[in-house]
């Protein structure tokens, strides 16, 4: 609670909620005054505030009959607070949503807008206290009270909570906006994460993927798994406490069961209502009603794990099956027509090993993720619970909660690569892949032999020392003009650069010593040479513009391991070629002085 003992330096009168805002209840309409006319006036129900996060969800409204006539103080405003003030579950009523624009649209007779009516109050520090323990506390004791789920004006009027000065309400406004922002931030990125999952998912089992198997083919469905549907549960078999899900053609479990009848490890697909079609794997056992087919694998040429996952791929096209105007609806003759694309079983594991991977990792976030939001929820309520109590009592709690990072995946191109064994290159310009900068002019007198840091303006080898150093650590240099105009070097020291060169840096996705050799493979192309006697240079645009292929970093550094180890062998007197040069001249060298030897003594012996 140190980010906090700064704020709070004296205790704060308690003030009652009906002093500084008011309550002003919802919409009441007749059920015969609701329309499917989308001309209608859309109007906010207690479903749309959400119940976990304190978000409004306008997605999904109802729509009232134009004509009905709407108060303005029923239509939600910029900073207004809807309460959920009655509903069949103890657990909605008192949710909450702050409205952070003017949606000038109704809320109906379940809601409650709450606004300030005193300068002295801060919108949504009332906002906060009502989703703190001050206020959850005191409705827990109202409504244990009385059967009814029911907010009235006596139970919110009678509130009380602390009030500090509204300088230091806005620091805390601030302080827990910033855990809010952050939530939204993790919730946005778990979103990516399987959108990701799927772009990723939805590529491998693209047909264009699964043909570069040269091994695939296509069966229907029901020619390689058997479609089996459910049972209609008696009510003996249900229970919430039951141990089993029961899964009758919802995304979620209908409830729970006290027994199973079908295996963990199954792929199962909704046969009717809302969800019809929708795909799912069980990772436990479960009890199968009957809106739900399950799929058993019958062929040895295919995976269930990859059956699972291809027709994840195809959703859409199993969504697209299904019919009726009512209660729609999956026929059996439907799903078992599908057709299913059918790669080698090594690309299937293949591709299962790469995407249980990603899916585990997904499924982390979902663990993760959302266990990191629930950390920074569970941080952001202590916080905000903390606040409220010191305010209250002035004692602080001084338990906090810890963080921690995460890594991205990578990209689709390895996936690719992994699957089928084909090397794939995306290309970048050395631009995008580097940090590159001119280097500095200085003087002759400026240069001596006593110096200790080397002085690079040209060419593969220094011009001199200089006293100060303007690089150091690994960097690339090319000679853009001169004679030497295209000269490439690596140096890994503190040096000072001249102004005929320039010096790359590369980003950590890139090995310095690869871009190196294949900068000075490919730089030659950029020279130019003019007729007239002119001054050989590169241009820096087109040293920018120069295509780099993107390959993984590890296979960057095995290539410039070879080339500089080859590299070293020839250019090294003890071990390269020179030294097997002079080797050979030697033993050349011999052989020739002895055979003129010889055949000089052969011809003396002749002579004599």
């Amino acid at each position: 609670m140190k980010l906090f003992e700064g704020l709070f330096i004296n205790n704060f009168e308690k003030v009652k909620f009906q002093d500084y805002a008011v309550f002003v209840r919802g919409l009441t309409y007749k059920k015969s005054e609701e329309t499917q006319d989308l001309d209608g006036t859309p109007i906010i129900r207690a479903d749309n505030i959400l119940l976990n996060n304190s978000n409004l969800d306008l997605s999904n409204m109802k729509l009232i009959n134009k004509n009905v006539n709407i108060p303005d103080n029923k239509k939600a405003s910029k900073d207004d607070i809807l309460m959920c003030i009655s509903s069949g579950s103890k657990t909605h009523v008192g949710k909450i949503a702050y409205v952070n624009e003017d949606l000038n649209i109704p809320f109906g007779g379940f809601i409650a807008a709450i606004r300030t009516k005193s300068k002295l109050l801060n919108n949504k520090y009332l906002y906060y206290v009502l989703n703190s323990n001050i206020f959850k506390d005191h409705l827990s004791f109202s409504l244990n009270s009385t059967t009814i789920n029911n907010i009235n004006s006596h139970i919110i009027n009678t509130l009380s909570f602390p009030l500090p000065p509204l300088e230091l309400q806005n620091k805390i406004v601030e302080i827990l906006d910033k855990f809010t922002e952050y939530s939204a931030e993790l919730k946005a990125e778990l979103k990516a994460r399987d959108e990701q999952y799927r772009f990723y998912r939805d590529k491998l089992l693209s047909n264009n993927n699964l043909s570069n198997d040269i091994n695939f083919f296509s069966k229907k469905l029901s020619e390689i798994a058997e479609i089996n549907i459910g049972k209609q549960p008696s009510k003996e078999d249900i229970s919430e406490n039951g141990l089993y899900p029961y899964m009758n053609g919802g995304i979620n479990k209908s409830s729970n069961a006290k027994n199973f009848n079908n295996i963990k490890n199954t792929i199962i697909v909704s046969q009717g209502g809302s969800n019809a079609g929708y795909v799912q794997w069980m990772y436990e056992d479960f009890y199968q009603g009957s809106h739900c087919y399950s799929l058993k694998v019958t062929s040895k040429q295919i995976l269930n794990r990859f059956l699972f996952f291809y027709l994840k791929s195809n959703q859409d096209k199993i969504f697209n099956l299904v019919q009726g105007s009512g209660i729609p609806g999956l026929k059996k003759t439907s799903l078992s027509s599908l057709t299913v694309l059918i790669p080698s079983i090594r690309t299937q594991e293949k591709i299962v090993k790469v995407l249980d991977n990603f899916e585990s990792i997904c499924k982390d976030l979902n663990i993760g993720l959302p266990a990191e939001e629930a950390k920074r929820q569970q941080q952001y309520e202590y916080y905000r619970d903390a606040i409220f109590k010191y305010l209250e009592t002035g004692i602080i709690d001084n338990k906090g909660i810890g963080e921690r990072e995460r890594e991205r995946e990578s990209g689709l191109i390895k996936i690719i690569e992994f699957i089928f064994n084909k090397t794939i290159y995306l290309i970048a310009k050395l631009s995008n892949c580097a940090q590159m900068s001119s280097g500095q002019f200085i003087k002759a007198q400026d240069r001596s032999e006593e110096f200790i840091y080397p002085f690079y303006n040209g060419g593969r080898n220094n011009s001199g020392y200089h006293n100060e150093y303007n690089r150091e650590g690994e960097n690339i240099l090319i000679s853009i003009r001169g004679v030497n105009a295209g000269a490439t070097n690596y140096i890994n020291d503190k040096f000072w650069l001249g102004n005929s060169c320039v010096s790359i840096q590369t980003n950590k996705e890139f090995d310095p010593l690869f871009i190196y050799f294949y900068l000075t493979n490919n730089i030659n192309s950029l020279l130019i040479s003019k007729d007239d006697g002119a001054i050989p240079a590169i241009s820096m645009t087109d040293i920018r513009n120069i295509d780099i292929p993107i390959i993984p970093l590890h296979k960057q550094k095995e290539i410039s391991t070879k080339i500089k180890s080859f590299y070293e062998f020839v250019n090294d007197l003890k071990l390269g070629l020179p030294k097997l040069i002079q080797l050979t001249q030697i033993q050349y060298e011999y052989y020739r002085d002895g055979i003129f030897k010889f055949l000089e003594n052969k011809s003396n012996n002749t002579v004599k």
